[in-house]
């Protein structure tokens, strides 16, 4: 009989603001967070949504339970009236919204959200979402990107409840919130509640992204992405890992909270998180190479 016993690999706990863990280990640490800010979540379906006939009836009820979880995730949300429609075509979408005498995305483009009627384009408004999914069949595949949409959007609204004026802020202001946060911590939750909800998993979905690949390599610094000349999701998602991972989830509230309140978005960050956004900045520059995509 063999009395030896097998040792098991030991497990190294990330260490905040580390630079030098990999970027499995940082994922892991987001995750955990993530999942302590969100242990006790009753989903809350108080929303109106008005689904495109020509969309599928089977795919309605994973997008629900996506709303219904996030909804019920934050406080915030809860008395809130929110308007969702559901579009097969941007047609669909631009007449539905007209005829509500409602709009979300650019007034002046043909369609709401995107200016091409051929593409899929999802957005958030004031208490309005409007998930576009195009060519959809019955009981499909669905990558993580795209699963995550629906909570994606719901959380714009959260961060606009939070922080109020400096969401809307552009680039250049003292108290904008940059957009490598707004669509990088977005990115992260949805992806997150596509995991949590077992549609998909969190580190498939992110490796998976090797469109991304060419633009990170390139290591255009994370505070350059303040606009969407550059794509600011896949690099604000890891930038969110990071620091949800070193600071907590709530800290991430608390810097759209701050916002509201602080002369400045530096000022906010700093109070929330602990480290100052400069050297934020250059901790993550220095940990980057460690968090491979794709």
């Amino acid at each position: 009989m063999n009395t030896e016993t097998v040792e098991k690999p030991s497990i190294v706990p990330f260490v905040p603001w580390s630079t030098n863990s990999e970027g499995l280990t940082i994922i892991e640490s987001a995750l955990k967070n993530t999942d302590n800010y969100f242990s006790n979540v009753i989903p809350n379906s108080s929303y109106d949504i008005n689904v495109d006939k020509s969309y599928p009836s089977s795919e309605i009820a994973w997008i629900k339970e996506m709303l219904s979880f996030t909804k019920g995730s934050f406080p915030v949300l809860k008395n809130n009236s929110i308007k969702i429609f559901v579009s097969g075509s941007g047609e669909w979408a631009k007449r539905t919204l007209e005829n509500e005498r409602l709009w979300v995305g650019n007034p002046n483009s043909k369609y709401p959200c995107d200016s091409f009627a051929t593409s899929e384009g999802s957005c958030a408004g004031d208490n309005i979402i409007l998930l576009s999914f195009y060519n959809v069949e019955e009981n499909q595949d669905w990558y993580v990107q795209r699963r995550s949409i629906p909570a994606h959007e719901l959380f714009h609204i959260v961060q606009d409840y939070l922080s109020e004026m400096s969401f809307n802020l552009g680039p250049g202001h003292p108290k904008a919130i940059p957009t490598w946060l707004i669509e990088g911590s977005a990115n992260y939750y949805g992806f997150y509640v596509v995991n949590r909800m077992g549609f998909n998993d969190y580190k498939e979905g992110r490796s998976s992204q090797s469109w991304f690949n060419y633009e990170y390599g390139t290591k255009i610094p994370l505070a350059k992405y303040n606009d969407f000349s550059t794509d600011p999701y896949i690099i604000g998602q890891l930038a969110t890992e990071y620091l949800v991972a070193s600071a907590g989830f709530e800290s991430l509230m608390n810097i759209f909270k701050l916002s509201k309140t602080e002369k400045t978005f530096s000022s906010a960050f700093k109070k929330a998180v602990g480290i100052s956004l400069d050297e934020f900045y250059l901790k993550f520059e220095s940990s980057r190479s460690l968090m491979y995509v794709g």
